[in-house]
């Protein structure tokens, strides 16, 4: 009878952790790409209210790539009578029922760096005394809007 000859037992796991290998370097090379992609993306708002019925909202970049905000979006009043307004690489939505009378003070927020964050401001002047204005600023590429709420 003839002997059957197999993977040595030494082979069979010296295959079996280069698989393994391989396959913990392709995670990390696809997750480290979807992180880089998220954090780079990161903006974070605050707000408070100006002269009894204007909102006025910071925007910061937390992330690693540069905002840029389209021209048409830029002045005090360049957003009118609207509940949502795309502006380049952001777009803002009033939450709720009242429409915006609003506009960005700068063409583009730089990226963040390990010692400064930059910000741009939104002002938005059709809040009105005594209401409470909800804002959502999706930045593009981004699943989760960063939301603010203001009470004038």
């Amino acid at each position: 009878m003839k002997y059957m000859k197999g993977i040595t037992p030494i082979i069979s796991i010296i295959v079996l952790l280069l698989i393994t290998v391989s396959l913990a370097g392709a995670a990390y090379v696809f997750l480290s790409g979807y992180m880089q992609g998220l954090t780079g993306r990161a903006i974070q708002v605050t707000g408070t209210c100006q002269g009894g019925g204007t909102a006025f909202i910071t925007v910061t970049n937390l992330g690693n790539r540069n905002i840029q905000i389209d021209p048409s979006c830029i002045g005090d009043n360049a957003i009118t009578n609207q509940q949502s307004a795309v502006c380049g690489d952001i777009t803002v939505v009033r939450k709720d029922s009242g429409s915006m009378v609003a506009g960005f003070d700068a063409n583009a927020i730089p990226a963040a760096t390990p010692t400064t964050m930059s910000a741009a401001h939104f002002t938005d002047s059709g809040c009105g005394a005594g209401n409470l204005c909800s804002y959502a600023f999706t930045r593009a590429g981004e699943w989760q809007p960063a939301e603010v709420t203001v009470q004038c």
